[in-house]
């Protein structure tokens, strides 16, 4: 037993449960560590001074690793690595039975946000890091852009459309990605029920040479609004989501 330990819960069936207990073996590391915002702002305090590992050693936890192809995976050594209007960003986020966390790091405005919950895949707490990011940080805040391919645009808007079918909607992906989905597309049924349906897509930020590439989108809802990368592929299909950001 640890003293003060949060208890993890669930939303389920429309109300919270205590979440089941989970063999900690089954995760190794990915659920093998109980911590506080304090010591996580020590160990990040200690990252920041870069003082026990050599300096290839970070340079090369924070740069994004290539994939076979060539093209780039957003990810160094155990961090999602990208950038947020021209800021460098560091993160990571996890669950595990009962609880979600999410850290950023901004180096170059020497910021960090840690946030921990105690409610099995909470998506506010991806969403407080971006309000407390974006208040901190104005400059981070998405503004739409001209879009010179709107047809991509509805594309995106046609896929949140359909987001709520029993089936996977296909029309807008590439048979890659319309595969991959296959799996996961009814686990975030209730989740993309809380939106309803999208009302209007804008264009925060497209990719310096045109054709494929990533493509970011602000989506709008009745009352609130996702900002959500998007690779497209040189047919102008989805080709994968890689990373959603509430506002």
């Amino acid at each position: 037993m640890i003293p003060n330990r949060s208890a993890g819960y669930e939303y389920k069936g429309g109300h919270l449960e205590n979440r089941d207990a989970m063999q900690p073996t089954a995760t190794g590391g990915a659920g093998m560590v109980v911590s506080t915002v304090g010591d996580l702002a020590k160990w990040d305090a200690i990252l920041r001074r870069q003082s026990i590992l050599r300096p290839d050693s970070y340079a090369q936890m924070w740069t994004d690793a290539p994939l076979a192809d060539g093209k780039p995976s957003g990810y160094g050594f155990g961090w999602f690595v990208s950038s947020r209007n021209g800021h460098r960003l560091e993160r990571h986020s996890g669950g595990t039975a009962g609880f979600t966390a999410d850290i950023w790091r901004l180096p170059d405005d020497r910021l960090t946000i840690i946030v921990l919950g105690n409610l099995y895949s909470s998506p506010a707490i991806g969403q407080i890091s971006v309000h407390v990011a974006n208040a901190l940080i104005p400059e981070l805040r998405y503004h739409a852009i001209h879009d010179p391919n709107p047809a991509i645009a509805e594309r995106v808007l046609d896929f949140y459309a359909h987001r709520l079918d029993a089936d996977v909607y296909v029309k807008p992906l590439s048979a890659k990605f319309a595969a991959e989905m296959k799996g996961r597309w009814s686990e975030s049924f209730e989740y993309f029920k809380v939106f309803g349906q999208p009302r209007s897509v804008e264009l925060v930020e497209r990719p310096h040479n045109p054709g494929a590439g990533s493509y970011r989108y602000r989506i709008r809802y009745w009352d609130s609004s996702r900002v959500v990368l998007f690779r497209i592929d040189e047919d102008s299909l989805i080709d994968d989501v890689l990373e959603s950001e509430e506002e």
